[in-house]
């Protein structure tokens, strides 16, 4: 996390980043997002100015070439799909609620899980689980609460093929790279299109064709 790295930075007397020869931001637009654009900026002015700095994000935003003109020198851009898109061979699908029904998306999404997205399917819901386990289904789950030691033991579970179906919080699902994801399903619809890239592109990885499903209000 930036904030632990920085705190070392400032706290630590033997951890210093003179002889750091490569800068890595991973995520950067959500960590700019989530308020740490003082904190990178630190952290990149604690680097020697000859070091290498790759940038890795998911979506290019206003605040991100700042960080680039900030943090890179003469830089180069890949793009492994076109700049603000999704992956060209995701299947994209939506459910298209009535606002007076918008009581039966839990039931809507069990169905989904049962006859539809039965394999590999991550979903932005907790509370689901226990809805689930009650229709024979096996999940796993990830939010903020769980430790470290929980997180990756319910991750290395859905990695494994010991459960079909990964709950994940917003949160909790950022930095997800799991081979073979075949559905991501948005129980709740991102407000923002590059909060919702970010989601969907958990899978349609490598060429691989994949599902992401959402609600419609």
């Amino acid at each position: 996390m930036v904030s632990s790295k920085l705190f070392h930075v400032r706290n630590s007397t033997g951890f210093r980043l003179d002889a750091c020869g490569i800068l890595v931001m991973d995520e950067a637009d959500r960590m700019l997002e989530d308020g740490f654009a003082d904190e990178l900026g630190e952290i990149i002015k604690s680097c020697p100015k000859g070091r290498q700095a790759m940038l890795f994000s998911a979506t290019m935003t206003d605040n991100l070439d700042q960080l680039v003109h900030m943090s890179l020198n003469n830089p180069v851009r890949l793009f492994v799909d076109p700049s603000n898109q999704a992956a060209s061979r995701l299947i994209q699908k939506f459910v298209r609620f009535r606002q007076t029904r918008e009581s039966d998306g839990a039931a809507v999404l069990l169905a989904l899980c049962r006859k539809t997205f039965k394999e590999k399917v991550i979903e932005a819901a907790y509370q689901m689980k226990i809805l689930l386990g009650l229709v024979g289904l096996s999940a796993a789950v990830l939010h903020g609460n769980l430790t470290q030691e929980q997180r990756l033991e319910d991750l290395e579970r859905f990695v494994d093929n010991e459960v079909d179906y990964l709950l994940a919080t917003d949160l909790a699902a950022r930095g997800l790279g799991i081979k073979g994801i075949e559905t991501v399903i948005n129980y709740n619809m991102p407000t923002q299109f590059a909060q919702y890239l970010h989601r969907v592109g958990r899978t349609a990885r490598a060429g691989r064709s994949s599902y992401s499903c959402y609600k419609n209000n």
